[in-house]
């Protein structure tokens, strides 16, 4: 028998690491179609609906390659994203 979870009662549970998370943003990135969906402050869709990004650096930051926004009870607002300039590449969170 198959069981399923909400996955929003799990999330509260998960805890990653300020370094887990930016190996993750880092690897992710590496990946062509991840790092040009994550880049985009809005994309349409096929429909035609059009989506917009709730990460506000997006479009206003230069170097900005992409990067993820989150909220958990316990932990709050974060963000973990990565930026390149004249060849130097960093990942914060």
């Amino acid at each position: 028998m198959e069981r399923t979870v909400e996955l929003a009662r799990l999330w509260d549970r998960i805890v990653a690491r300020r370094r887990d998370i930016a190996v993750l943003v880092r690897d992710a990135l590496r990946v062509p179609v991840i790092r040009r969906y994550a880049g985009m402050s809005r994309a349409t869709l096929s429909d035609g609906r059009v989506v917009e990004s709730t990460d506000n650096l997006l479009g206003r930051f230069g170097g900005l390659v992409g990067g993820k926004t989150g909220h958990t009870s316990d932990a709050g607002w974060s963000q973990a994203a990565f930026a390149r300039s004249g060849g130097v590449g960093i990942t914060a969170v």
